[in-house]
């Protein structure tokens, strides 16, 4: 990555999340996760009668073998399950509470798929998209939009602001030129020898003469 050999990594001694935050990357069990959950999802949100949620929910009438079994579909999306539970918006909330067992385990383990119903194809996206830090973030994003239409308001206010009016025929009143004594001494000197030169051209019959 970045025109990172190993040999450089080893010598210079590179880390993974040094490369990731240069190239603007996320690990990769990030993505493994979203991936598995966004396809939990669509399998969610097919009928019965699809054969992809037929086979994902099915099951073998026989006894196992001694040992744990290997590693399914539904251990790892149980897995991701609780590693999801920090993405929700409410704090207190859990896709899958790690912590029942028995009928209320059973009854656990399909919470998650009210979170991934039909109405609720992009709220779902959203949740399991979220990285490390999200809370965090989403405040400091809010208090800014906060900050910036304060502004904006503030701004629409000062330009809708009525203007003093002029007593008697009620226009806006005119700014008043400054006094002739006022300003620079340069300034005024030459404004009046060009006024003096115009004066002098317009009684000899202009400039074209």
């Amino acid at each position: 990555m970045c025109r990172v050999s190993m040999s450089q990594v080893r010598r210079h001694r590179i880390r993974t999340s040094k490369l990731l935050a240069e190239l603007a990357l996320q690990p990769l069990e990030y993505y493994l996760q979203s991936r598995f959950l966004r396809w939990a999802g669509h399998v969610t949100r097919m009928d019965m009668d699809r054969l992809p949620r037929m086979l994902l929910t099915s099951w073998c009438p026989s006894s196992r073998v001694i040992g744990r079994p290997r590693m399914s579909f539904g251990h790892t999306l149980k897995k991701f399950l609780i590693q999801l539970n920090d993405k929700l918006d409410d704090p207190n909330a859990k896709a899958w509470d790690p912590t029942l067992t028995g009928k209320a385990a059973l009854q656990e383990q399909w919470r998650w798929t009210e979170l991934a119903a039909e109405g609720k194809r992009d709220e779902w996206r959203k949740i399991i998209q979220r990285t490390d830090g999200w809370r965090e973030r989403e405040k400091e994003q809010a208090e800014a939009t906060a900050a910036a239409n304060r502004a904006r308001r503030g701004a629409t206010a000062r330009n809708r602001a009525p203007r003093a009016a002029q007593a008697g025929n009620g226009r806006h009143a005119a700014v008043p030129p400054p006094p002739p004594g006022d300003g620079n001494n340069a300034s005024d000197a030459r404004a009046a020898r060009r006024a003096a030169r115009e004066q002098a051209n317009q009684q000899q019959g202009g400039y074209w003469n």
